[in-house]
């Protein structure tokens, strides 16, 4: 079975103050597993996600965007760098972007139909950046690298009976929950009227799982000024298994339950969520960042 999962990356760079911002995408880390040899893909048939890139500068910029092989220091564990880069390519890279508004470019994939790739893992970067000068002589430019590792699958052809899958969302991104009391168990719908919102883009009914997870299995890099939470449990859904309909939407609840223990009052705690769709290939999972304040 393909499998998918998506991280988000925002870069920012200050250039004085008429001139801060920086650069933005969706396409952070991008996990695609079970590729076939042989076969064409493009990331916005696969999965649903272009390479997008969004301008958070104060003027238009021109954004150019170009494949990289990683060094071997750079390369994901368990990874190699991508064997060839003429296997990958973008639809567009370069684009005049306004100020808010998002670069755009399908990324076309081509296995060679070469059985000695089967059962390897690879890893490429998508290079994005602002081609200087921009506005006021200044010749800052700004860059984002966004990662795409996939694996080739050790046997040929897709599994028999399977649904092609589009990806979901889970909105927000990032979910802030101030004020948590130490040693009281909390619903985020109930305590503070949030929750995250899983819409399932498909014409099938899909399941979904929901997981706190480890940040630091996960590689993922925790916020500046908050720290890891000492167990992801500490963080749990109000129903972590659950159906949702064709096209449908599911309120998902956290909930936040500490211990009564002084240690994790007046902290900032980040937790890293997985969801995970179960039905249809790709296996997509999708990760939401929860960041909770406790009192004093």
């Amino acid at each position: 079975m393909m499998t998918v999962s998506i991280a988000a990356s925002i870069l920012m760079a200050a250039a004085g103050a008429s001139q801060a911002g920086g650069l933005s995408t969706s396409f952070g880390e991008v996990l695609v597993e079970n590729l076939q040899i042989g076969q064409a893909y493009n990331t916005q048939e696969l999965i649903g996600l272009p390479l997008r890139i969004r301008n958070t500068t104060p003027q238009s910029v021109e954004i150019e965007m170009h494949p990289r092989r990683p060094s071997l220091k750079e390369v994901k564990g368990g990874y190699e760098p991508i064997a060839d880069l003429a296997w990958i390519r973008l639809e567009k890279t370069s684009q005049t972007v306004a100020a808010g508004q998002e670069a755009v470019s399908n990324v076309f994939l081509n296995i060679p139909r070469d059985k000695k790739l089967m059962g390897r893992r690879f890893d490429v970067r998508l290079e994005s950046y602002t081609k200087p000068p921009l506005k006021g002589g200044t010749a800052l430019s700004v860059g984002i690298s966004s990662r795409l590792i996939f694996t080739i699958s050790s046997v040929e052809g897709p599994p028999p009976g399977t649904k092609a899958a589009k990806v979901f969302t889970v909105q927000p991104p990032e979910l802030f929950l101030s004020g948590v009391k130490v040693g009281e168990k909390i619903n985020s719908g109930t305590a503070f009227g949030k929750s995250l919102r899983l819409i399932n883009p498909n014409d099938f009914q899909c399941s979904y799982s929901v997981r706190s997870i480890s940040i630091a299995k996960s590689q993922t890099k925790v916020r500046l000024g908050f720290e890891e939470a000492p167990d992801a449990g500490f963080l749990n859904v109000d129903e972590a298994d659950f159906d949702v309909p064709p096209h449908g939407e599911k309120n998902v609840y956290l909930v936040v339950d500490f211990p009564p223990e002084a240690r994790y009052r007046g902290k900032n705690y980040m937790f890293l969520l997985e969801t995970r769709q179960r039905t249809g290939t790709p296996s997509i999972q999708v990760y939401n960042r929860v960041y909770v304040f406790t009192e004093e």
